[in-house]
């Protein structure tokens, strides 16, 4: 299944914990501002941080334009997005949507799941 970052980051404080460059829009809606290889990296270690709780993340890629639409953001800039490849066995429906893998998230970076 794949998974958002900037969803995940709904729902988990990743600007603090991981120090990823987030912001939220006027929905409380998360983005990334900016990816760079730093960005990169800490994506990596955010998937391995998922893969050692049990939720094998098997590829991690670059999404550009607006989630769902594939195109441009409403302000004129192209928007940026890491999506996580994970593998959900049979036996963890609870992790088959973003709450659920976001609160195994919080769970492994030791921080508060927001409601």
């Amino acid at each position: 299944m794949q998974f958002l970052l900037s969803w995940l980051a709904d729902y988990v404080d990743l600007a603090s914990t991981v120090g990823l460059p987030l912001e939220a829009d006027e929905s409380g809606r998360h983005r990334l501002v900016r990816l760079t290889e730093d960005e990169k990296q800490k994506a990596f270690q955010i998937g391995e941080k998922l893969t050692a709780v049990g939720l094998a993340v098997e590829g991690i890629a670059e999404q550009r334009g607006e989630p769902g639409t594939g195109g441009e953001s409403g302000d004129g800039g192209d928007t940026v997005d890491i999506v996580f490849d994970v593998d959900v066995t049979s036996n963890r429906p609870d992790c088959m949507n973003h709450y659920g893998l976001a609160r195994e998230l919080a769970l492994a970076l030791a921080t508060p799941l927001c409601p």
